[in-house]
């Protein structure tokens, strides 16, 4: 279950920098760079609770 709010989280923000960085593509590539590198940083937790607090804190650090 958590797992699926983390893929959910992960395609949002790739949507959300997709939209916010349309006439910038040098920042669209970078940021959605920066997307994949931290959620694949994460990739082997496994508990729902580490999951979350990871959502947490990469979600809330992007910005």
């Amino acid at each position: 279950m958590v797992r699926g709010e983390a893929l959910r989280a992960y395609r949002d923000l790739i949507k959300l920098t997709r939209y916010s960085f349309t006439e910038d593509t040098v920042m669209l590539r970078q940021s959605v760079k920066e997307i994949r590198k931290r959620f694949n940083k994460n990739r082997h937790v496994n508990s729902d609770t580490e999951i979350k607090k990871s959502l947490n804190v990469h979600v809330y650090s992007l910005f």
